[in-house]
């Protein structure tokens, strides 16, 4: 739940997650990509990023520009257009 704390203290402008059992997804809004990489790079996400390969068998990432969060629907569609790290 570290990520989470860190995400509320950030300069991220809205969030969702969604997941059960070993499926999670999170989606994220920030204003510019400098705030996105900030968080990312930093405190408790990067020390996921770092473990992830202990807590995952596959990553993917999208990153797109809007002004609001897709729904969950559109963003598993994204997604398959997403940068994957198969462990």
């Amino acid at each position: 739940m570290g990520i989470l704390k860190q995400l509320k203290s950030s300069e991220c402008l809205d969030y969702k997650k969604q997941g059960i059992w070993t499926t999670h997804y999170t989606m994220s809004l920030w204003k510019n990509e400098q705030d996105l990489q900030l968080f990312a790079r930093s405190g408790a996400h990067l020390k996921a990023m770092k473990e992830s390969q202990s807590l995952a068998k596959r990553i993917i990432t999208r990153t797109i520009d809007r002004e609001q969060l897709p729904t969950w629907k559109e963003a598993k569609l994204l997604l398959k257009e997403g940068k994957c790290i198969n462990y």
